[in-house]
């Protein structure tokens, strides 16, 4: 029985800290376009700031997560 309890308590307190972790991220949603605003399917969006890379989809949009503390991101583009 206290094997079950404990059990259940390490649990708990393991999602908990989950969570946490989980709300400390945001997302950045964009989109990236040519000079006639048609989107450039699969280009590589750098971020300086996290120093991660994404690319955007087939309608120009991309999606990067970054830490939550973050108030400014540079972003470098290319192709």
């Amino acid at each position: 029985m206290n094997a079950n309890i404990i059990l259940y308590s390490l649990l708990i307190c393991c999602l908990s800290t989950f969570t946490a972790f989980a709300q400390q991220t945001s997302s950045l949603r964009g989109y990236v376009g040519n000079n006639q605003n048609q989107p450039l399917q699969f280009a590589n969006v750098f971020s300086e700031t996290t120093n991660s890379t994404v690319f955007t989809n087939k309608d120009g949009e991309f999606t990067l997560s970054l830490p939550a503390t973050v108030e400014v991101a540079v972003l470098k583009i290319s192709m």
